[in-house]
């Protein structure tokens, strides 16, 4: 069992920082969730942005729903707790650096610092502001294409402010390009923009960047991005965004953006080490919480791991053995005590040994050695319709004392639509 997060030990959780989603975030909420936050030594929050594009005039923005008011009440907790706000200006959407639209984006920014700076400036807790749209500096052939816009951007906030400024560019599509050159391309575009800081997103949930499963080779792993970054620009100005989210292999739909397991969060953050200066994530708010008002199913499961993951915070409970009633298929064999050996599968490819494959229903039989207080089961599973691989529809969970009289089982309905990932 888990203790409640204010119990968790600070020193043994890393990451620092979080994102969220103001139009996700009743009023009512914000205590609870920064409590649940401050609780993880989480003590850096971004507001991802607080104006957004119309329904009806895309090139005309409004407040987004809860703001500007949701900020004031979002520093004042914040600052109660001791912790920082970086401040979400306007979201322009596809194709934000292009004209016309990025004139009207640029006009809106302006107009948005003026008066966040002028409501919220003098209080403490905010720390900075953060430019909503990302570009795509490791995708791009010619990532120059984004300078004018953010240029324009930091022309803009700096009229009203001097507070530091972030930018959150993804992995997404480095491809075949080397650390080293993201390295340059990061520190090329803070040269040229002026931009203060890069919240690199780590894209494990969005692109599937490697994280060292074997079936990829020499690949770079996240890890190697996030080292070369920081040596090209500074270890202060080089920041990672752990993404909390299931792979899929189209984008974030469907099981593609679910709450993601243990295994593969911990070989995330152990991968960003210490050469970032900070840890953040997307998204808490949705799949790490027990405490916000949107958290997606799962939530509370993967809070319960993270806090077990890290030494004092909690435990996971191993069996004493474990035996298969439905026996797996020779090609996907157990190579032994893979259901609890910490590892995570490669989404990409299903003849990574980690994954276990069944025909047919799935039948496990789990001895604890003697009872046990179990608050969570939980599987990482793997559905590519391609290779006829398939989520089950539900998992069902027995309890018994002597391995005859079994209780009532507590049945999970999957909940959501399978994607490829």
């Amino acid at each position: 069992p888990c203790p409640p997060p204010a119990a968790c030990p600070p020193g043994n959780l890393p990451l620092d920082g979080a994102y969220v989603w103001l139009p996700g975030l009743p009023e009512d909420n914000v205590v609870p969730f920064l409590d649940e936050l401050a609780g993880l030594n989480i003590r850096l929050v971004l507001t991802q942005y607080a104006r957004e594009p119309g329904d009806e005039q895309p090139d005309a923005f409004v407040w987004s729903r809860g703001c500007p008011g949701i900020i004031g009440t979002v520093l004042d907790a914040a600052q109660a707790r001791g912790m920082a706000v970086y401040a979400g200006l306007t979201y322009g959407g596809l194709g934000f650096y292009l004209e016309p639209r990025a004139s009207a984006i640029i006009a809106d920014i302006d107009a948005t610092a003026a008066e966040l700076a002028a409501r919220y400036g003098s209080n403490p807790a905010f720390a900075g502001w953060y430019i909503t749209d990302e570009p795509e500096l490791a995708a791009a052939r010619d990532p120059s294409v984004y300078v004018d816009y953010y240029a324009r951007a930091m022309r803009a906030i700096r009229a009203h402010s001097g507070k530091p400024v972030v930018v959150s560019p993804y992995l997404k599509g480095a491809g075949t390009r080397t650390p080293e050159e993201i390295g340059r391309r990061s520190r090329d575009f803070l040269a040229a923009t002026g931009v203060n800081i890069l919240n690199w997103q780590d894209s494990v949930g969005a692109g599937d960047i490697n994280i060292g499963w074997p079936g990829r080779g020499t690949a770079p792993t996240s890890g190697d991005y996030f080292r070369a970054i920081a040596a090209a620009v500074g270890r202060d100005r080089a920041w990672a965004d752990i993404e909390l989210f299931t792979t899929s292999l189209r984008g974030y739909t469907g099981g593609g953006y679910q709450p993601t397991c243990m295994a593969r969060l911990g070989r995330q953050i152990a991968l960003a080490g210490d050469s970032v200066g900070r840890r953040t994530t997307w998204i808490n708010q949705r799949h790490m919480s027990a405490a916000a008002a949107d958290a997606f199913p799962g939530a509370d499961r993967l809070l319960a791991a993270y806090g077990a993951w890290y030494e004092g915070a909690g435990r996971f409970v191993a069996p004493a053995s474990y035996a298969w009633v439905t026996a797996p298929d020779p090609r996907y064999a157990d190579r032994g005590n893979e259901p609890f050996n910490r590892a995570s599968g490669d989404p990409k490819s299903y003849l990574d040994a980690e994954w276990t494959g069944v025909c047919g229903d799935l039948v496990i039989e789990i001895d604890m050695g003697s009872p046990r207080t179990v608050d969570f089961v939980a599987r990482e599973l793997l559905h590519l319709e391609w290779m006829n691989i398939r989520y089950p529809s539900a998992m069902e969970v027995s309890f018994s004392a002597d391995k005859s009289a079994w209780s009532a089982p507590g049945i999970t309905e999957l909940g959501f639509e399978g994607e490829n990932g």
